[in-house]
């Protein structure tokens, strides 16, 4: 590397959090800091000397023009909302560029700054207060109507206790069947009772466990892809629970593909995430998608919420229960895609990963 002043203050560089890129006036990459490095995946070595968009905006028309723009003006320029795969991943950067002249050069630096980490942040945040706003209502109004609803169950025991014509204590019998029906559906909608157990596990026993149930229950008719990392370690949740929240999101996908398609099971550990504003060095990724039409664009940001599900047929439950389960161990669910494929990805953090920072 051929900058003095910058092999100077290459620490003060390497401590930085936001991404640095230097470039020549040739934009051959001339340094990149160790935010550079881990965001986009190369080197330091293997990147000198190498063109620019060899690393990051190969073929992209909004870089170009905002590095002419930088150049023609002498002034740095900000390219807002750039997005960017790096990683396997498609990222969201805001990026600026100044360039400078130097006694010993002219250059151009790049700050590359991840903002989708903002906005996954704010969504989540929207999410979760809304999902416990939700709860709350529920739980509250499901309270009120199961006392009166016992009272009917009570009432109707007692009126069948004392009559002796069959068809008088079928009408009973009808009575006790739907006010336990009603019941139960009203625990449903109140969620999980008991606290999620803190064992250790291994996650692909559970979707193996999951994948099972689906193939048994699909015959033929659904084949389950496999794509996962077994050097990931294992993690402390509640084998019961979690297997639910999986089964859950794996019925959906084939009721999706009316009951005949792919489902697609794939773990991977995720570093530097952020789960209801804490800081985890390293997350569980589990994620489930299919080949099926995917989550109608009205009803994607609200897929979580009560009584809202893509299937006519269903009672709407299953995905806002998924998400509290998994929100009480600590995790998260959320809605994207994988290949071009709607995929749910549930984050898990591993044990002791948190990295004790709070996001504010």
């Amino acid at each position: 590397m051929n900058i003095p002043v910058l092999n100077q203050i290459t620490h003060f560089f390497n401590t930085l959090s936001v991404a640095v890129i230097a470039c020549d006036r040739d934009l051959k990459v001339q340094y990149l800091n160790s935010s550079a490095e881990d965001l986009l995946g190369v080197s330091r070595g293997s990147a000198a000397g190498k063109v620019l968009f060899d690393i990051i905006g190969k073929g992209d028309s909004r870089m170009a023009s905002g590095i002419r723009n930088a150049f023609k003006n002498e002034r740095p320029y900000t390219l807002r909302e750039y997005e960017y795969e790096t990683l396997g991943k498609r990222v969201m950067f805001d990026i600026s560029m100044t360039p400078t002249e130097e006694s010993f050069g002219s250059y151009l630096i790049l700050e590359v700054h991840r903002t989708d980490r903002l906005q996954r942040l704010a969504r989540e945040t929207e999410l979760l207060e809304r999902q416990k706003h939700y709860r709350e209502i529920i739980r509250s109004v499901a309270h009120e109507i199961k006392n009166p609803l016992g009272g009917i169950r009570g009432a109707a025991q007692l009126l069948d206790s004392e009559l002796v014509d069959p068809a008088q204590r079928e009408c009973t019998a009808i009575l006790i069947h739907e006010a336990d029906r009603l019941t139960s559906m009203l625990d449903r909608f109140m969620g999980a009772r008991r606290a999620p157990k803190q064992e250790i596990l291994n996650i692909h026993r559970v979707l193996e466990h999951v994948a099972k149930l689906i193939l048994t229950a699909g015959g033929k008719t659904v084949t389950v892809i496999r794509d996962y990392d077994p050097s990931l370690p294992t993690i402390l949740g509640d084998d019961e629970q979690l297997t639910q929240v999986v089964l859950n999101i794996a019925k959906n996908a084939v009721e999706a593909q009316e009951g005949a398609g792919t489902i697609g099971f794939r773990t991977r550990a995720e570093s530097s995430f952020t789960i209801e504003r804490t800081l985890h060095r390293q997350v569980l990724l589990i994620q489930i998608w299919d080949h099926g039409p995917g989550v109608p664009e009205n009803i994607a940001e609200r897929i979580f919420d009560p009584m809202v599900g893509a299937n006519p047929a269903g009672s709407g439950l299953g995905l806002s229960i998924a998400q509290e389960l998994v929100q009480r161990q600590g995790g998260l669910i959320d809605l994207g895609e994988y290949m071009g494929h709607t995929c749910f990805r549930i984050y898990l953090p591993f044990p002791n990963s948190s990295a004790a920072e709070e996001i504010n």
